[in-house]
């Protein structure tokens, strides 16, 4: 039975991917690999599903590129990244930020990759602006993640938190109500019950059933998936005019010294709202420059000089670290960050 994607594991078979990226005005990206966005980790597979521009079974297959394989082949990787940079292609992704950031050390520059549309940013944005969310609503997705008596006792303290949604929590707000979809996010419920595992995206050869689940994983963002919905509900254009917004986005990753301050899910502050003016301050967690109001009073102030000052994201995944260090993930890591399933 034919493959339903494109492997690339070649210069060869990279090629006919370089040819249609010349004639294509969107791409969906995804990457897989080893402890993606942590401090010695790598990314393995590059996924790309490109816009078909006639209804086609051939055109519509993701490729997907096996960085490990290619990564010795700098000519060819430099010819693929300089035209995913490029500003007359949308490139669709979903917590981008950290793919980005994983494929730097193969010669990729996110700092150069304006022209972004990141899907879980998009679903913060939809929460806010289109669904009406209040604010006992935005602090309930906390619930689980931050224990009860947090929230309740220092509701305040939460206002200005979004927790980022994982594709499979996306999937399922998006189709809440659509019965022809309910099983939408399957593959990516299943993916531990089928023996799919981080540690394991560095393993060559690659056993297929991580190429059909890489290429899944692009084909639910886009298609007649998650990017699709928003684009028929007319909710891009309003996306587009907050580019700004999704370049902070792309540009907060990896900043933090200290793991715990990258590796979380909840949106950097000052990124969906234009900062204040008035003083600014650094937080030395995430290392993000903020404005005031992204500290408490003493934070800004640092009436304890014993203390970091944090800005309210990194205190909460602070008290996160602190009552939750024995909840881990199910490759054993209480710090590992997976934006296609959520735990919690």
């Amino acid at each position: 039975m034919a493959n339903d994607y494109h492997y690339c594991q070649s210069p060869e078979s990279l090629h006919p991917l370089l040819e249609a990226l010349k004639t294509t005005s969107c791409v969906v990206l995804d990457c897989e690999g080893v402890d993606l966005g942590r401090e010695g980790g790598s990314v393995t597979i590059l996924s790309l599903l490109l816009s078909p521009l006639e209804d086609s079974d051939e055109q519509t297959k993701p490729y997907i590129v096996d960085l490990k394989t290619l990564e010795s082949d700098k000519p060819s990787l430099t010819l693929l990244f300089d035209v995913l940079t490029s500003d007359t292609i949308l490139k669709v992704t979903f917590d981008g930020r950290w793919d980005g950031l994983a494929l730097r050390p193969l010669g990729y520059e996110p700092a150069q990759n304006r022209y972004v549309l990141d899907m879980q940013l998009a679903m913060v944005m939809k929460r806010v602006e289109i669904d009406g969310e209040t604010r006992e609503e935005q602090i309930e997705r906390l619930r689980g993640w931050l224990a009860y008596r947090e929230l309740e006792q220092h509701s305040q303290m939460y206002e200005l938190i979004h927790k980022l949604p994982s594709l499979e929590m996306a999937l399922i707000d998006i189709f809440e109500h659509d019965e022809s979809h309910e099983n939408i996010a399957e593959p990516l419920r299943a993916k531990t019950a089928h023996g799919i595992y981080h540690s394991s995206w560095g393993d060559r050869p690659l056993d297929i059933k991580y190429l059909e689940y890489a290429a899944a994983v692009v084909r639910l963002i886009t298609g007649s998936q998650l990017y699709h919905r928003f684009h028929d509900g007319g909710m891009l254009a309003r996306l587009t005019e907050l580019q700004s917004a999704t370049t902070g986005f792309l540009a907060s990753a990896g900043k933090a010294e200290v793991e715990m301050y990258n590796a979380h899910r909840l949106l950097p502050l000052d990124v969906l709202k234009p900062r204040a003016a008035g003083p600014t301050y650094q937080c030395d967690g995430c290392r993000l420059t903020l404005g005031s109001n992204a500290f408490s009073k003493s934070a800004r102030l640092m009436l304890n000089k014993k203390k970091e000052r944090l800005c309210w994201v990194c205190r909460a995944v602070k008290i996160h670290e602190e009552t939750n260090r024995n909840r881990y993930d199910s490759d054993g890591d209480p710090y590992a960050y997976d934006s296609d399933d959520d735990p919690w």
